[in-house]
């Protein structure tokens, strides 16, 4: 009796360790994502995070989820935030957009020269000199 109480418990073990093999994880990894953001949030010019980063939600998601994802993100972040926000602007060739962005985050932080500098790259792309030499 115990030895087949003993089989049943192996069969049963087995069967559990099978189905677990044929479960499909996403490639999408969202431990993975956060770290790019971490990185990003630390260094919004980090080229190898933000490629890394957009490359992930190109391949799993949208674009729009990532414009999503960043606009929740600038609201309640900050200027930081905002600056990741504005590269996604620039990326998608909306540079108005872009300088929109990178003025939301001097808003938030006065005097961050990541923002100003982005936003004087924004304005010499949009041919405005006189903007691009203020910022």
């Amino acid at each position: 009796m115990r030895a087949l109480a003993t089989v049943v418990a192996v069969l049963a073990l087995a069967a559990s360790a099978r189905a677990d093999w044929d479960v499909k994880r996403s490639p999408f990894d969202a431990h993975l994502v956060e770290r790019y953001r971490a990185l990003l949030r630390r260094d919004p010019d980090d080229a190898f995070a933000w490629k890394r980063l957009v490359a992930l939600y190109r391949s799993y998601r949208t674009l729009d989820e990532l414009e999503r994802d960043l606009s929740a993100r600038a609201a309640r972040g900050d200027a930081t935030d905002a600056i990741v926000w504005g590269h996604l602007a620039r990326e998608r060739g909306d540079l108005a957009e872009a300088a929109t962005r990178y003025r939301g985050a001097l808003d938030k932080r006065p005097g961050d020269l990541r923002a100003e500098l982005d936003l004087a790259d924004v304005a010499l792309r949009l041919r405005r000199f006189d903007d691009a030499e203020r910022a």
